[in-house]
């Protein structure tokens, strides 16, 4: 009965298809209306961002807008968001860390960047939203640490005992664990599902990692350094 059961539905499948209805998993997803469109970074001396968006609509091609970021004290970690589309405007939020200089306060600068997109063009803005001063050492030789998932972002510094995550929508700061004896941060890895680790690290005083859930809470920790790839880019191990 079973086999009968199984091979009547197969039957009915391909009598379905022959009559032209198209399967919900062939369907085409719609592409972003961004889709073509892209901004590059650059830093100038560690204190200002220079962006530049380029690329192409339905009718032009070419970059559309162009501006500066700062000054900061030191750049050291730069991000973007997650896009929100509403009619033709796209809106990212962008994450600017700023690590210190000559002293070790170390900041999280968020902007907002809007994109108005048309068949013949791409109004680009970027203008700052917020800036919180994160519980982290920083300094002029300090290396950051920084990635994200939908909810949080997570910051730690090479000569911080402890990471902190910065909830995206209430801007909530939570200084995250560490070990004893105190190992800095030395990567912060994300995957595509939205599970974040922070490895920390000793010369002589040994390793260990704390992976986090899409939902911001502890998982996992435990001794050693491992690190979490995706599929965009490339985890460097030290």
């Amino acid at each position: 009965m079973v086999f009968n059961l199984n091979y009547q539905r197969a039957t009915l499948w391909v009598m379905v298809v022959g009559l032209g209805i198209t399967s919900p998993a062939l369907a085409q997803t719609a592409l972003p209306i961004d889709h073509a469109l892209y901004t590059t970074y650059e830093s100038y001396g560690n204190s200002n961002i220079t962006w530049v968006t380029c690329g192409s609509t339905t009718n032009t091609s070419g970059c559309y807008g162009s501006g500066s970021l700062g000054p900061f004290n030191r750049v050291c970690a730069l991000m973007e968001g997650e896009p929100v589309t509403v009619g033709n405007t796209v809106t990212r939020s962008i994450y600017v860390l700023d690590g210190g200089s000559s002293t070790s306060t170390v900041s999280l600068n968020v902007f907002k960047k809007t994109d108005i997109i048309t068949s013949n063009s791409d109004t680009v803005s970027i203008t700052p939203s917020k800036k919180l001063t994160l519980a982290l050492i920083g300094g002029s030789n300090a290396s950051c640490a920084m990635a994200a998932n939908a909810g949080f972002i997570f910051v730690g510094t090479n000569v911080s005992p402890s990471a902190v995550k910065v909830n995206k929508l209430t801007y909530g700061l939570t200084r995250l664990g560490g070990f004893s004896p105190p190992l800095p941060v030395t990567a912060i890895t994300a995957n595509d599902y939205g599970y974040v680790t922070v490895t920390q690290e000793a010369a002589g005083q040994g390793s260990g990692f704390s992976v986090y859930g899409p939902n911001g809470m502890l998982q996992e920790d435990g001794g050693g350094a491992p690190f979490i790839p995706n599929t965009t880019n490339a985890y460097l191990p030290r």
